[in-house]
C-alpha cells in the first residue's frame, strides 16, 4: 500500500476537499462521510461561487456534481483546470449523465467518476489516492527544484536529495500504476453501461472482446497490441450511448439516409469518448476504424487494406461473427452458416488472410470453449489469492455489484468479499481467469 504524505506531514496533516453540489442532502451526506481529523471539508451549492473557493481554500481534491444551475459541472471543471491543472477532480454522477461525463474527460482534469449512490469506502479510497498523487507531484516538483540548487554547489547533500527524489519517483510510479487500475475498472464500467442501456446487446461486447483476444493470441501478436485489441473490442460500441435508442435497435433499411449517416458516426463518437484517457489512446483508434472495410467501402473514413490497423480488422470480423451467432440475434446462425455468409464478403468487407486465420482458430475450439469457459475457473473466497483477475462481475445476494469484470483481486478485495459473505450469510462462487491462476503460481 502506498504510504500517504498526509499521514506524516506536519505542514498539511489533513486532506482538503471541496465538494460542489446543488443538492443540500448530498452535501450533508458527504460532509458526514469525510468528517474526522484526516479531512478538512468545504461545501458549496453553487459552481460560480466555488470557483472563488478554489482560490481561497486551495483544495487537494474536488468532488463535483455534473448538473447544476447557473454553471454546469463540466463548465466548472474546465474553468478549474485552466487555472489549476493539477488538482484532481472526481465527478459524482447519475447514470443518465454518463455521456456528458465522458465528453468532459477530454477537456477537464477528471481523475475518476463515481455513480450516485456511491460506495462510501470506494469513494474515500479514490479521494485518498487522488490527494496522495497530487501531494507526490507537488513534492516531486519541490525536490527537483532543490536538486538543481544543490547541484550548483556540488555538496554532499546531492546524494541525499537524489535518493529522496528517486524514492518520490518510485512512489509516483506506484500511484500511476494504481491509476491505471482505476482506468481498467472504468473500462469495465463503461461496458456495463452499454449492456445496461441496450439489453439486446447484453454480453455482445464481452464476446467480441473474447473472440478478438483469442484471434490476436492465435496470430502471436505482441502483448501490448493484444491488450489494446481486448480493450477496444470491449468498448467498440461505446459511441452508441450518445445515439437515440431507435437508431441502435432498428435495422438500417427502416431508417432514413440521414439517420443511417448519424448512426454511422458512433465509431467517431466512441473514439472521442475514450481518447481523453492516456492509457486508451491506442485503443481509441481501433474503435474509430472497426467498421472500415477491406475494399475501402466502410465508415467513417473509407480506409482500405493496409491503411486499416490489424486490430481494427480483427474486431470487425469478431463483431460481425458474434452478431450472426448471438442467441439475441433476430436470425441466429450456427457457426458454419455464419462463416459461409462471411466468406461471401471476403475481399470486400473482410481481409482474406485474417478471415482464413479466423476460420482455422474456430476449427480448434468447440462452442463452449469459444464462449470462454476453458479460460475460467470457479473458486471459493478462501481459495482466492492476490493477483488473480476476476472474469465476470461479482454481485452480492442483495444485487449490489461488489467487483467489476477484469478487476485485479487484491488482499483488500478478498477481505471485502469475506466480509460480505459473513454479513449475508452466504458463500460466493468467484470466477477468475485460469491464466491469472497460472501466472500467480
Amino acid at each position: 500500500m502506498l504510504s500517504s504524505p498526509y499521514a506524516s506531514s506536519h505542514h498539511n496533516p489533513q486532506i482538503k476537499i471541496l465538494i460542489v453540489d446543488d443538492e443540500t442532502g448530498v452535501l450533508h451526506a458527504l460532509k458526514r462521510l469525510f468528517r474526522g481529523q484526516n479531512f478538512q471539508v468545504e461545501l458549496s451549492d453553487n459552481a460560480v461561487e466555488a470557483l472563488d473557493l478554489v482560490k481561497v481554500f486551495q483544495p487537494d481534491v474536488i468532488l463535483s456534481d455534473m448538473r447544476m444551475p447557473q454553471m454546469s459541472g463540466d463548465e466548472f471543471l474546465i474553468k478549474v483546470r485552466a487555472v489549476y491543472p493539477d488538482i484532481p477532480c472526481i465527478v459524482l454522477s447519475a447514470f443518465a449523465e454518463v455521456v456528458d461525463i465522458l465528453n468532459v474527460v477530454n477537456e477537464a482534469n477528471v481523475y475518476a467518476y463515481v455513480s450516485k449512490p456511491w460506495d462510501e469506502d470506494d469513494l474515500k479510497e479514490k479521494v485518498c489516492h487522488a490527494a496522495n498523487e497530487y501531494s507526490l507531484k507537488r513534492s516531486l516538483a519541490e525536490k527537483n527544484h532543490e536538486l538543481k540548487m544543490i547541484n550548483r554547489t556540488l555538496d554532499l547533500k546531492v546524494k541525499q536529495r537524489t535518493a529522496e527524489l528517486i524514492e518520490l519517483n518510485d512512489q509516483l510510479q506506484q500511484s500511476l500504476s494504481e491509476l491505471d487500475e482505476s482506468y481498467n475498472n472504468a473500462v469495465n464500467m463503461l461496458a456495463y453501461f452499454i449492456d445496461k442501456r441496450f439489453p439486446q446487446l447484453q454480453g455482445h461486447s464481452h464476446q467480441v472482446s473474447l473472440l478478438s483476444t483469442r484471434l490476436a493470441h492465435f496470430m502471436g501478436l505482441p502483448e501490448q497490441e493484444i491488450k489494446d485489441i481486448k480493450t477496444a473490442a470491449l468498448l467498440h460500441d461505446i459511441g452508441l450511448l450518445s445515439l437515440p435508442e431507435h437508431l441502435v435497435t432498428m435495422e438500417d433499411d427502416h431508417l432514413s439516409s440521414a439517420e443511417v449517416e448519424q448512426a454511422q458516426q458512433h465509431p467517431v463518437i466512441g473514439e472521442a469518448i475514450v481518447s481523453g484517457m492516456p492509457v486508451l489512446s491506442r485503443a481509441a483508434k481501433l474503435i474509430r476504424w472497426h467498421h472500415e472495410n477491406y475494399d475501402g467501402s466502410g465508415f467513417p473514413d473509407g480506409l482500405a487494406n493496409k491503411d486499416i490497423p490489424c486490430g481494427a480488422k480483427i474486431i470487425n470480423i469478431a463483431n460481425f461473427y458474434d452478431g450472426l451467432v448471438s442467441s439475441s440475434s433476430s436470425a441466429s446462425f450456427n457457426q458454419q452458416q455464419a462463416l459461409d455468409l462471411m466468406m461471401e464478403s471476403v475481399g470486400h468487407k473482410f481481409d482474406p488472410e485474417l478471415m482464413s486465420v479466423f476460420i482455422k482458430m474456430l476449427s480448434q475450439f468447440n462452442d463452449d470453449e469459444l464462449k470462454g469457459h476453458e479460460l475460467v475457473t470457479a473458486l471459493r473466497s478462501d481459495e482466492l489469492q492476490p493477483g488473480m483477475i476476476l472474469y465476470n462481475k461479482l454481485m452480492t445476494k442483495s444485487g449490489m455489484m461488489l467487483l467489476a469484470e477484469d478487476h485485479l483481486i487484491t488482499t483488500k478485495a478478498i477481505e471485502g468479499i469475506r466480509t460480505m459473505e459473513r454479513a449475508e450469510n452466504v458463500k460466493y462462487t468467484v470466477y477468475v481467469y485460469t491464466s491469472s491462476i497460472k501466472d500467480h503460481d
